[in-house]
């Protein structure tokens, strides 16, 4: 990274994105915000328009406190990292904003960067993600294990969320309005006919069920029905809300985390890959050596 740019000023999730020494960067620059342009490869839909007030109204008391990251368009500038303090920057009445400049990055390298910093802020819904791993897979051609790679997640957590933005566009809607969560997502995931994943859906939302009462209904649904001899019955796969939890912290700590055990006993463990790795941890965790 450059001297002219220490790591401390720039927050985790910009300095995540930017501390790439194969990535030519120029230094800090104000530009008009009539010059800039959202990432056409932006995974974030919808931004909260209450939270873009309150950040609105930071900004115009405290200014921006880390700038936007930025790739040159001719005479103007995408946006690759920052939307949604662009847009408060907007709503606080700015000319002008911070930006940092890359001066390579294609559009893959930008979907990626968007999508890093957004999943290290938690900015997301669920089914934003899966549609942007889903956009690496289909127009650039990455797979599954070089996305986990590239955003500190297991490969389980990418497969699942794939595996869910292909339910019914009614379930996408509950999810990303929050009506259900991830977990009843994934539950609902073991039945194989697409109108008893809606039927139980709005199910969840009538009765406010938990994942657990959700994944005991199913369970008991499948020991009720009478065996089919002519064909092999498919194995319902479990989820246990422990697999949640592994994906929280993978989230949380930007790499992966294993859980082994049981709910009342086990073990937690934390990969790192590199030294710096090791030292981001170690800073999260107000830990020195």
């Amino acid at each position: 990274m450059s001297k002219a740019l220490p790591k401390k000023g720039l927050g985790r999730g910009l300095g995540a994105l930017i501390n790439d020494s194969a990535t030519p960067m120029r230094e800090i620059q104000e530009i008009s915000l009539k010059d800039l342009d959202p990432n056409p490869g932006q995974p974030r839909k919808e931004f909260d328009e209450i939270k873009l007030k309150e950040l609105a109204h930071s900004i115009s008391e405290h200014g921006l406190l880390q700038p936007i990251l930025v790739y040159p368009n001719g005479m103007r500038y995408y946006i690759i990292a920052g939307e949604r303090r662009f847009r408060a920057a907007e709503l606080a009445g700015l000319e002008n904003i911070s930006c940092i400049i890359l001066d390579e990055c294609d559009n893959q390298a930008m979907t990626e960067k968007a999508l890093i910093e957004n999943i290290q802020r938690d900015d997301l819904s669920p089914v934003e993600e899966g549609l942007a791993y889903a956009r690496l897979i289909d127009d650039y051609g990455l797979t599954q294990e070089e996305i986990a790679l590239r955003v500190s997640k297991s490969r389980s957590t990418i497969t699942n969320l794939l595996r869910v933005v292909q339910m019914p566009e009614e379930i996408l809607k509950m999810i990303s309005n929050e009506f259900i969560s991830l977990g009843h997502a994934k539950v609902l995931l073991s039945l194989e006919d697409v109108d008893e994943q809606i039927l139980m859906a709005r199910r969840i939302v009538r009765e406010g069920l938990s994942v657990r009462r959700l994944e005991e209904m199913i369970k008991m649904r499948f020991r009720e029905q009478p065996p089919i001899i002519t064909k092999v019955a498919t194995p319902v796969k479990e989820y246990s809300y422990l697999n949640d939890i592994e994906e929280q912290l993978c989230s949380r700590f930007q790499t992966k985390v294993k859980l082994r055990g049981t709910a009342s006993k086990g073990k937690i463990e934390i990969e790192y890959f590199t030294r710096e790795d090791l030292e981001r941890l170690m800073d999260s965790w107000s830990l020195s050596v």
